[in-house]
């Protein structure tokens, strides 16, 4: 195997460390724990999707501009640090610093894995394979979610502090990994009017009518569905379920999840591309289910959502790499980003203040119906624009 073909086994092991999340099953009771409300739980991580509309374009320019490796490895680095302002932390103001510094992580990140992926294949004439080996590193993702769901949730028996100072270590795991990968594009030419590139790249994002219509449904079908996770375990608290099973149920959504990311380009084959984008209005749905619906009718629900998670952000992705050339490829997927974290800061707030003022089941109502007519909204611009 050459240095350039290892760089796809190489980006399943990142993407497994980069979702190890040991803290994601005990932070809504190490919140409570430190005195924070319900809207300020999603106020916290509203700050993460803010934080990462700054970051978006910037990062994913600096991954077209200086390279896709070069942002790995910063990501790798910012990371332990985030969660090691975390561990030190009690407060509203350390929580919002932390998620800063994690969304600076994942905001070179985010595009930048993809564009990777896209560019190694695409040198490799192998493009074609992409939503398939996308597919697997989805799937790498979730498992690794799914296992630190759990041993987080054993963690917390220590203290609810504890998977927090674990979790440094084990991020930290990404580093000598993001060191090893080879760079896919030839950088030696780096750009020069770097203001001009971005405008390029965000001028492509805003008025190429197919990538602008799949940014929007991505927005859509993502930001939301991420508000949804934060509501299941308010749902579980709300039920009484001990925090070790918080762990377990997040880890059969993350399997489930990467399931539908594993499925999505068998799927998408089968069912086409317009079928395969209607599936999507599930989580609107299920949202709603859960307004009225007890824990057991409910469960089958919510592990549904993370299969049209995982499959949703597999094939929109693979459709918007599709449409846009390399050199520009991590910023059009940063602005994308950006619409998500936009449409979650905004929704993560609002139902929160739903929860608080009234309940969780209105909260919940609140998304499922915020969903469905966003979800419509969405699919008549795909089809006004002929994408569907």
């Amino acid at each position: 195997m050459n240095r350039l073909e290892s760089n796809i086994p190489k980006m399943y092991v990142l993407r497994f460390f980069l979702s190890f999340w040991l803290i994601v099953p005990v932070m809504v009771p190490f919140y409570k724990e430190c005195g924070l409300s319900s809207a300020q739980v999603l106020i916290v991580q509203a700050i993460f999707s803010i934080a990462m509309l700054i970051f978006e374009i910037p990062t994913g320019y600096f991954a077209d501009a200086f390279g896709r490796r070069r942002a790995i490895i910063t990501a790798a680095l910012l990371l332990p640090a985030g969660l090691l302002i975390y561990s030190l932390s009690s407060s509203f103001i350390m929580f919002c610093a932390a998620e800063t510094f994690i969304a600076a992580a994942f905001a070179l990140r985010s595009g930048t894995d993809s564009a990777f992926v896209y560019d190694t294949l695409l040198k490799l004439g192998r493009e074609k394979q992409y939503m398939k080996i996308d597919g697997r590193a989805g799937l790498s993702e979730r498992v690794g979610d799914a296992l630190a769901s759990v041993l987080g949730g054993v963690l917390s028996a220590v203290s609810l502090r504890f998977p927090f100072v674990v979790n440094i270590f084990t991020s930290a795991a990404m580093i000598p990994v993001a060191f090893s990968v080879e760079e896919p594009n030839d950088i030696s030419k780096q750009k020069k009017d770097h203001i001009a590139e971005v405008k390029r790249a965000v001028k492509y994002s805003l008025t190429h009518p197919e990538v602008r219509a799949l940014s929007l449904l991505f927005a859509v079908v993502f930001g939301l569905s991420v508000v949804g996770i934060w509501t299941y375990f308010f749902f579980y608290r709300e039920h009484n379920i001990s925090i070790v099973w918080f762990g377990i149920l997040n880890a059969v959504f993350g399997l489930a999840s990467g399931f539908g990311s594993f499925a999505a380009h068998k799927l998408e084959k089968s069912a086409g591309k317009k079928i395969s984008l209607y599936f999507l209005v599930f989580p609107g749905i299920s949202f709603i289910v859960l307004a009225y619906a007890n824990l057991l009718t409910s469960l089958p629900f919510i592990i549904a959502n993370g299969f049209f998670l995982g499959y949703g952000i597999t094939i929109i992705i693979t459709y918007i790499n599709d449409l846009t050339e390399s050199s520009i490829r991590a910023t059009v997927l940063s602005v994308a980003g950006m619409g998500k974290g936009l449409l979650f800061s905004l929704m993560a707030v609002a139902t929160g203040y739903v929860m608080d003022l009234y309940t969780l089941g209105c909260a919940h109502l609140f998304l499922g119906i915020s969903y469905i007519i966003m979800f419509m909204f969405a699919i008549l611009v795909l089809h006004r624009r002929k994408v569907i």
